[in-house]
């Protein structure tokens, strides 16, 4: 009964510790270069908002900054920031379960 309550509280320290170490480590105040970064994301932002973290990575790659897809993920998080992604076809809008003339009609060459 002892060991089982030492290992409860021991895993809500260490979630404890998690917690506190991910505040502490958004707290931090803003380098030179992760304030250039979030003046680049924001400005292709603007153009492209439909960019997500991968495409955002590959522009400042282009730009010539080293950065990974975990760093844009968290510039983009604190700019609150995040890619439209389309809205699937339902299933009911989806060619394949139209008949064949609809089809032909659909999709007839201009």
């Amino acid at each position: 009964m002892q060991s089982l309550r030492y290992l409860r509280n021991a895993s809500w320290l260490r979630l404890h510790a998690l917690v506190y170490a991910q505040k502490k480590r958004l707290q931090q105040p803003l380098n030179k270069l992760d304030c250039l970064l979030l003046l680049l994301l924001n400005e292709e932002y603007t153009r492209h908002p439909f960019y997500g973290s991968r495409r955002m990575t590959n522009y400042l790659h282009g730009q010539g900054h080293a950065v990974n897809r975990k760093r844009v993920q968290r510039l983009m998080q604190t700019l609150d920031l995040a890619g439209m992604a389309l809205a699937p076809i339902p299933a009911s809008r989806s060619i394949r379960f139209l008949s064949v003339p609809a089809q032909r009609r659909r999709y007839q060459p201009a």
